[in-house]
């Protein structure tokens, strides 16, 4: 059943609060960087260290700490929500479906692609046929959240916890000790952080520590996190074994990850940002700058055509280089998202809401015979 809409879309009630909004900026441009580094193509010698391969290496932690974060913020905020927010879940995959097909249809036109039924239908159908892999994992997640908030509400503090434990057990430990999982996939990972950041906010884990100390604690991990890129590296330049393992630790299942995710969101948490127009204008279109930029179509043209990456191995100049690519990548895309939210989601939204409400209605009384 669609349920009763509610009045109010904002997931935070009308409340903003600017240092998760900064959060959702920073975590955005942290997976752009992560693109630079793992769709850039570019290849080391495993028995030569340099700056720029350990550069490449390092930046690629940003991508599955950024979406661990988002997922947190998700489950922060989505935990206390007495009911589903339909406009927005509505609005996420209007947002999905408009650039899958304008993207597609765009680059035939361009001359880029050769248009084909099948690639137009799997166009049509994003979420379902997973054209990206995070928003189809997302709007799953959405989907099942209200549910699992009365589930989760019920436990009790010591159930909650050993859910989590039992989560960990299934999903972080094998993969960062083992690299493997008991039966988990990418929603599975977004049930876990949804609910730890659940506990947070029912249990106020955050408040045992100031932003400093919570800041400082990522710092730790994330130093001892790369030192092992590092060390791994090292021995990869002397046994063949280790060669292609130096990132191991930076996955998104990782323990690693998870606590540097963990540190940084609590510390965000505390975090009193005063003044925030910019963020707050920014803040919103962070999904449609992931879209956009991580198209299976739009990463070649990005990072091959644009940027031409993949020859930069020896660049002198390739972190200036690197922070100049993901300002302009995250600074156009962020524009384009604007403009559709502007001239194309603000029109459509109060249309969206009325129809939204017109269908609740009927549900809600299709419901009412069927008691």
């Amino acid at each position: 059943m669609l349920g009763t809409v509610k009045t109010n879309p904002d997931p935070y009630n009308g409340k903003r609060i600017v240092s998760i909004e900064l959060l959702r900026i920073i975590a955005t441009v942290m997976i752009i960087a992560h693109h630079f580094s793992v769709h850039g193509g570019i290849e080391f010698e495993s028995s030569i260290i340099t700056v720029n391969r350990l550069w490449v290496q390092f930046i690629e932690l940003g991508g599955k700490t950024g979406v661990n974060l988002f997922v947190m913020i998700t489950g922060y905020f989505g935990i206390t929500a007495k009911r589903r927010n339909n406009l927005r879940l509505v609005k996420l995959w209007l947002t999905v479906l408009f650039y899958s097909v304008t993207l597609y249809l765009a680059f035939v036109i361009a001359g880029e692609e050769t248009f084909s039924v099948s690639r137009f239908i799997r166009s049509v159908f994003p979420v379902t046929f997973a054209g990206w892999w995070f928003a189809s994992a997302y709007i799953a997640l959405c989907l099942f959240a209200p549910f699992m908030n009365t589930l989760l509400k019920t436990l009790s503090k010591r159930d909650y916890r050993i859910l989590l434990l039992i989560m960990a057990f299934c999903w972080c430990l094998p993969s960062t000790f083992l690299n493997a999982e008991i039966e988990g996939n990418d929603l599975l990972w977004f049930v876990f952080i949804y609910s730890l950041a659940g506990y947070i906010r029912l249990y106020g884990a955050e408040k045992t520590n100031t932003a400093a100390g919570y800041f400082s604690l990522a710092a730790i991990t994330l130093t001892l996190t790369l030192s092992s890129v590092v060390f791994i590296d090292v021995l990869g330049a002397r046994h063949a074994l280790f060669a292609n393992c130096a990132t191991y630790f930076l996955g998104m299942k990782k323990l690693p990850v998870l606590l540097i995710s963990v540190f940084v969101f609590l510390g965000f948490l505390k975090l009193r940002v005063k003044s925030g127009a910019l963020i707050t204008l920014l803040s919103p279109a962070m999904f449609g700058v992931y879209l956009i930029h991580d198209s299976d179509l739009v990463r070649g043209l990005i990072w091959d055509k644009a940027f031409c990456v993949k020859a930069l191995g020896d660049f002198a100049l390739l972190i200036p280089y690197t922070i100049a690519a993901v300002a302009l990548v995250f600074s156009v895309c962020s524009l384009i998202e604007l403009a559709r939210i502007r001239f194309l989601e603000n029109i459509y939204s109060k249309a969206l809401w009325r129809l939204l409400v017109f269908f609740a209605e009927k549900a809600n009384k299709l419901a009412d015979r069927m008691a």
